[in-house]
């Protein structure tokens, strides 16, 4: 029994809250607060550990009052109301005293007393009455083995109690656990060996993926849910109800990453770079010497396909995308926005591995240098808190900004070890233009052998994805106000025709984005091929290669 729970408790959490509530136990912290709403969970661990180290667990709620958490059995020692806490803490100090007093031999049989309060939360601030204030501040003042662990979905106290006690976050489950639980569900729904199992194993780690960032209870019934609804583990469901998950937070939006790489026209320097990168969101890639990946700045002309390129990212990695709106952090309060980027940061690594996607974040970024004279200095320490995590994270939280105006982005945000890579997406070459106009006709349902493709790619020189894509619409638009007939050619170059594109309306503006990111910036986009010989026997002539 004591070698299951040696290997139940390393398979639980993780190692680094292994080490630290084992530290503070056996260097008798008084005093310490687990953030969690993983009630069944912490007992478990912690029914383990009971058992592992020696030290008597209890664990106490206001339903329940005091059990032993091996045993299950009430503690009859408790008079009164249960529910009381200022009960249970009289109990535990008067427990703590005898635990002190107690005579060596005896205290080799029990190393300290360990009591879990569950429901202690409600007792802190606000609602922290003297009475409950005065015990716990005698508990932290005295010598003993006896450890007391308050458990709440978040922490809160007052000013008097702040520095007695240690606060530690009980990590979600691991890889280990979300495995265990996968493995327990399909056995419960098919049998052992089944097919439905093969698949898991296929697919073992994309679940996985899918699924962390969900306490134990979410997962297990959103196994459940995919099992009875798709008789297998269908990672489209799990990812749905992470999205739940992160709808309910207001902060960041989840969006299902239906767009691919093949959706994407040309930029096939940083489409070959994202799919280098994929490697380095695999679980071993640490493991192996590899960097945690941080991410890639998109900076360039709009309309270029900056944000598709970020959504068929997520689909590559199959990893989820959440998307920040960086204006949405600022709040009315003092203190609510730096509050809203530690939550925006902890909801990401919760997820990870996961695409955080920040869509021109250079209008977030505006009035950055102005900070200290307009807000108070609030955008600054947003943005110090995001460079910190950028520079330090330890997650797999890839994050992909893009940007129309490099001249609103701090400095600080383009030096090295911020981002793994900064693109500059220019307007398309004639080989992308091509398979820019292949692409938009196929997903407004028309086949582009009907069309001369070679004369709208030379006649859209100067235009963008997004300024083609208007076109056709208008073609669309021409050909349906005409008795719903087939849109030709000549339709698309008579829209093409109608409006300017903003290499035309702002040239200067454009050449300034090209000057200064030739000597910043990889360029994304794909090169036209060199008139000539290709491969040795062929020469490319785009005039008729469609």
């Amino acid at each position: 029994m004591l070698e299951d729970s040696k290997e139940a408790l390393l398979a639980m959490a993780t190692t680094e809250f292994r080490k630290e509530i084992s530290g503070l136990i056996r260097s008798r912290a008084p005093l310490i607060y687990l953030v969690s709403t993983e009630e069944k969970r912490i007992i478990d661990y912690f029914n383990h550990y009971a058992k592992v180290s020696g030290y008597r667990v209890q664990v106490w709620d206001c339903y329940n009052g005091l059990i032993d958490i091996i045993s299950e059995e009430r503690c009859g020692i408790l008079n009164g109301d249960v529910s009381d806490p200022v009960i249970v803490l009289d109990f535990i100090i008067k427990e703590a005293i005898e635990q002190f007093e107690m005579p060596e031999d005896e205290h080799q049989s029990n190393r300290g007393n360990v009591y879990i309060l569950l429901d202690f939360h409600r007792f802190l601030a606000p609602g922290c009455t003297p009475e409950i204030e005065r015990r716990l501040r005698t508990l932290a003042r005295m010598d003993s083995s006896t450890v007391v662990i308050m458990v709440g979905p978040s922490y809160e106290t007052t000013a008097a109690l702040d520095k007695d006690v240690r606060v530690l976050d009980f990590p979600l489950p691991n890889s280990n656990e979300l495995k265990i639980a996968m493995y327990t569900a399909i056995t419960a729904a098919f049998g052992e060996n089944s097919p439905v199992q093969q698949k898991a194993e296929a697919n073992e780690q994309a679940i996985i993926n899918a699924i962390t960032g969900l306490t134990l209870s979410e997962v297990c019934a959103a196994y459940g849910k995919s099992l009875v609804m798709h008789s297998e583990i269908h990672i489209p469901s799990l990812l749905k109800e992470k999205q739940e998950v992160i709808r309910k937070t207001g902060i960041l939006e989840y969006i299902e990453p239906k767009l691919t790489m093949d959706d994407i026209g040309g930029l096939s320097t940083l489409t070959d770079w994202l799919k280098d990168m994929k490697a380095l969101l695999h679980p071993d890639a640490q493991s192996y010497g590899l960097p945690i990946a941080k991410g890639v700045l998109l900076c360039g002309i709009p309309g270029t396909g900056k944000s598709l390129a970020a959504k068929a990212a997520a689909n590559l990695f199959q990893i989820p995308l959440l998307r920040l709106d960086f204006g949405a952090l600022f709040g009315a309060y003092v203190g609510q926005s730096e509050a809203k980027a530690r939550d925006v940061i902890a909801i990401s690594e919760k997820i990870a591995p996961c695409v955080l996607f920040v869509d021109e974040i250079d209008k977030g970024l505006a009035g950055h240098q102005s900070s200290g004279k307009s807000d108070s200095g609030t955008t600054a320490r947003v943005i110090s808190t995001f460079l910190t995590w950028m520079q330090e994270k330890q997650k797999a939280v890839f994050l992909m900004c893009t940007a129309n105006d490099q001249s609103s982005i701090p400095t600080e945000f383009l030096r090295a070890g911020r981002f793994d890579e900064v693109f500059f997406v220019d307007l398309p070459s004639k080989i992308e233009r091509l398979q820019i106009v292949q692409k938009i006709l196929s997903r407004k349902m028309r086949d582009p052998k009907d069309f001369d493709i070679t004369e709208i790619v030379l006649r859209s020189e100067g235009y963008t994805g997004a300024e083609i894509e208007k076109a056709i619409d208008m073609a669309l638009r021409r050909g349906f106000s005409d008795n719903k007939r087939p849109i030709k050619t000549e339709d698309v170059m008579y829209a093409l025709g109608k409006f300017k594109p903003l290499s035309i309306v702002r040239p200067e503006a454009i050449e300034a984005m090209q000057v200064w990111a030739s000597q910043r910036c990889i360029k994304a986009n794909t090169p036209d091929p060199v008139a000539g010989l290709a491969g040795g026997n062929k020469k490319i002539d785009l005039r008729t290669e469609v």
